[in-house]
């Protein structure tokens, strides 16, 4: 079991995703840019459906912490504040790491801060050797988003992205760029 951390620098916070957030990470779907970046499904219209929706992933979230799967951190402006987003690394030894941050908040510097406090602590704290972060060849935001937050470009991918729910995007492969931060050597 992993106990989850929180995380801060004062501006923002990346704490455990609790029951209170179903409504919020049910709604991330409303959002175009969501969900083609994270090829989600049609938005359900019954925000009922979409609450239960967020709390069942909310669940699978809290259980993937005791289990070592899936770290994922929802992203505030204060440490028991409204989830804005979400950020989560992978587990294994050499992670990849997502984000997300809801419209309202974006083009504020909030995803950068969550990618630099989480990969510092992947590297620091929860021993990943290095991180890899993937976006789409036209996800520009999240590009920038990966410089300014120390990540450098490593290459293109050119077959690595594969979307279902896109309209148009369906059809084969679709290019990755793919940015990378290692741990720092010691020099002692």
């Amino acid at each position: 079991m992993i106990d989850q951390p929180t995380i801060t620098d004062g501006v923002v916070w990346l704490t455990p995703f609790t029951h209170a957030d179903g409504a919020a990470l049910g709604d991330f779907n409303l959002d175009d840019d969501h969900r083609r970046w994270f090829d989600q499904p049609p938005v359900d219209p019954d925000p009922a459906a979409r609450r239960r929706h967020g709390e069942e992933v909310v669940e699978r979230w809290q259980h993937g912490w005791t289990t070592g799967e899936e770290l994922t951190f929802a992203v505030r402006l204060a440490a028991d504040g409204e989830a804005i987003g979400m950020a989560e690394p992978g587990p294994e030894g050499r992670a990849g790491i997502s984000y997300s941050i809801v419209p309202a908040h974006r083009r504020r510097g909030y995803a950068t801060r969550a990618v630099r406090l989480l990969s510092d602590a992947g590297l620091a704290e929860l021993g990943f050797r290095g991180i890899e972060l993937r976006c789409d060849v036209e996800n520009v935001a999240s590009a920038r988003t990966a410089e300014r937050a120390g990540f450098v470009f490593e290459r293109i991918d050119p077959d690595a992205g594969f979307f279902e729910h896109v309209e148009g995007w369906g059809d084969g492969p679709r290019g990755e760029r793919v940015y990378r931060r290692l741990r720092a050597r010691s020099t002692g």
